[in-house]
């Protein structure tokens, strides 16, 4: 967190697609994070968020 910016990444070292559930408990208030890696806004939940990460990779998610 930076100032009142947070970032949340998620790395997936399988080499299969994974799902993660992000708590927003743990994160600011928001109704979409925006992946920083390729623009994609991900419409949040008010509990848990589902985010799938490709095999091999990460995503570098900002909480808007």
């Amino acid at each position: 967190q930076y100032d009142d910016q947070q970032v949340v990444y998620v790395l997936n070292a399988s080499t299969d697609s994974q799902n993660f559930e992000l708590d927003m408990s743990k994160v600011k208030a928001t109704s979409k994070l925006v992946d920083l890696l390729n623009d994609e806004e991900i419409v949040t939940g008010s509990e848990k968020t589902t985010i799938t990460i490709p095999a091999l990779t990460g995503r570098l998610l900002k909480v808007n």
